[in-house]
């Protein structure tokens, strides 16, 4: 036999028994072993004595009149005859109405706080939302300067960074390192995710997929790939799926509900997320007693910022999911974060037809796509930009023109003579025979052939 020692976070939403369920891989349908407790609202200590030498699932659920009715955590784990002990994932808020070791938040506008429930493990991963994974001092080689130190024995976390705290209302989220019997941290580490999982092609995920990494290679005649989520109801709330959409044969990826529009990212009620080569995701199910919802824990890349413009110096080929807006016809396979997220968007008058583009002065437009979702960009190349006002929307060219003006003439007519030598100024009314002068002339050009300020030229793009 062997122990199996768990540590549970708090589930202060809890309305009944907590049941730890043990499941053998061999017998995946059958509890081997399995504890309960009654609303434990802090954080928990679990042993088992189990067989060793063998690898389980563990379910940790809710039952409420002897059912179901909440899954809280699923996972594996494999144990020796020495013992295996886990310190669960626990997210926790910053508040600075609340004193540090609270349950559930602790004090912000400082760099350190101290977690006595962390004592004795060695922290894993350390996830800042809106930030990404935090490099912590003890894993440092050395490439890069670590942002966060854990003490095990004092159980002291602090920000490095100069002039860094912790700030109201930010989420972390702490993975641990598992223990083997009683001889310390498991050097092997294992891995970060729950597995790691390789798409080439259009998937449903499970609930089996939560707490994978799922990394999207398109196969190379597949520009675009879908990644429909599980259904909503079969997930662990809080459980992260984590997504890089990779430099396969694919450009574009998207992540779409099974139920419709309970993505509530970046806006409420959406349907799907688009990620562009090179960019991540992480989500999780949150539900509480008036919503479902999936929920964004962080990313990187263009999702807040697609149709956003900006110059650079560098040429296409080396920007990264940026397009050039130089006339291009592009696709909705290819561009579909950009097309369906900004260029549908767009205010009628600002966007043509596919089969227009070409007419008038509509090249400087977006259109929209065509029955096979090829679409144009527009044509911005050698424009000077000129900020919208009252009655003037984006997107409208203006033809080169000239304000009306005048220009002052004076000279000296001699009737005889030359300049200088004594004549003096011809008569130039009516009664000496001229009844008007006309001098008519061109501008001469002044360092260029175009009507313009000081100039610097620059590539114009946007972010896909």
């Amino acid at each position: 036999m062997a122990t199996f020692n768990l540590v549970t976070r708090p589930y202060p939403e809890t309305t009944g028994q907590v049941y730890v369920r043990l499941y053998k891989n061999t017998a995946p349908g059958a509890i081997a072993y399995e504890q309960f407790k009654t609303l434990p609202t802090g954080q928990e200590d679990w042993t088992f004595n189990i067989a060793g030498n063998s690898a389980y699932r563990c379910l940790i659920v809710q039952v409420v009149g002897g059912s179901v009715t909440q899954v809280f955590d699923d996972f594996t784990f494999s144990v020796g005859t020495s013992g295996v002990s886990i310190k669960r994932p626990v997210m926790l808020q910053v508040s600075l109405s609340k004193l540090p070791g609270t349950t559930t938040t602790w004090d912000g506008g400082l760099p350190t706080v101290t977690f006595t429930d962390f004592i004795g493990w060695d922290l894993q991963t350390v996830n800042r939302d809106g930030y990404g994974l935090m490099r912590i001092e003890a894993q440092s080689d050395g490439t890069a300067p670590a942002n966060i130190r854990f003490d095990t024995g004092t159980g002291v976390l602090e920000l490095m960074a100069g002039g860094d705290t912790f700030m109201d209302g930010e989420i972390f989220t702490f993975t641990f390192l598992n223990k083997l019997g009683n001889s310390g941290v498991d050097e092997a580490k294992g891995d970060i995710f729950n597995g790691i999982r390789v798409i080439g092609t259009d998937t449903v995920l499970t609930a089996g997929d939560m707490g994978k990494k799922i990394i999207i290679e398109g196969v190379t005649s597949n520009l675009f790939v879908k990644v429909t989520l599980p259904p909503i109801a079969t997930v662990v709330p809080g459980r992260l799926v984590y997504f890089e959409s990779g430099l396969g044969g694919h450009s574009c990826m998207q992540v779409a509900s099974m139920e419709g529009n309970n993505i509530n990212f970046p806006a409420a009620s959406q349907p799907d997320i688009y990620l562009c080569n090179g960019e991540t995701l992480m989500m999780y199910r949150h539900q509480t007693s008036t919503y479902d919802v999936w929920r964004v824990h962080s990313f990187t890349g263009n999702l807040t910022t697609v149709g956003e413009a900006l110059n650079e110096d560098a040429v296409i080929a080396n920007t990264i999911n940026k397009v050039a807006l130089d006339g291009t016809e592009t696709n909705y396979y290819e561009n579909a974060r950009l097309y369906y997220a900004y260029v549908v968007k767009l205010p009628v008058g600002q966007v043509c037809s596919y089969a227009d583009h070409a007419t008038g002065d509509n090249k400087y437009k977006f259109s929209t796509a065509d029955s096979v979702g090829n679409f144009f960009l527009p044509d911005r190349r050698g424009m000077h930009i000129k900020q919208t006002q009252a009655g003037v929307v984006a997107g409208i060219f203006n033809e080169q023109s000239i304000e009306g003006h005048g220009h002052g003439f004076g000279a000296d007519i001699y009737a005889a003579g030359s300049p200088g030598g004594g004549s003096t100024p011809a008569n130039l009314t009516h009664g000496g025979g001229v009844d008007r002068l006309i001098i008519a002339g061109v501008t001469q050009t002044y360092g260029s052939e175009l009507t313009q300020p000081k100039n610097v030229t620059e590539n114009r793009y946007i972010r896909r």
